[in-house]
């Protein structure tokens, strides 16, 4: 990911052999650690996908908006899961397969 010897002066943190014991931390460190060791895992993950639809009726003159979204591979997010769900829900709802002409 990174050659330490082409690096003079940076802010990033490094991954090394060095093990932690997460008991031994408070839980403010451990929050810290969490934080920082998924955000570098999320980079080796593949890229979050989702399938959105917006769809646009016409019915006696009037425009009916619907739109859905359902995802297709979760990737990088799959680390953020809990903390998205208590600060911004994800839409998930699925719109049925439509027809262009389709009357039912």
């Amino acid at each position: 990911m990174w050659d330490d010897s082409k690096i003079t002066t940076h802010h990033g943190i490094i991954p090394t052999r060095k093990t932690v014991v997460l008991t031994q931390l408070s839980d403010s460190e451990r929050k810290v650690y969490g934080l920082v060791r998924n955000h570098f895992l999320a980079q080796f993950l593949p890229d979050h996908e989702v399938d959105k639809t917006d769809l646009r009726l016409n019915c006696a003159g009037e425009m009916l908006v619907a739109g859905g979204s359902v995802v297709i591979v979760s990737g990088w997010r799959q680390l953020f899961l809990r903390e998205m769900a208590t600060h911004s829900p994800e839409e998930t709802q699925a719109l049925p397969a439509l027809q262009q002409g389709q009357t039912d």
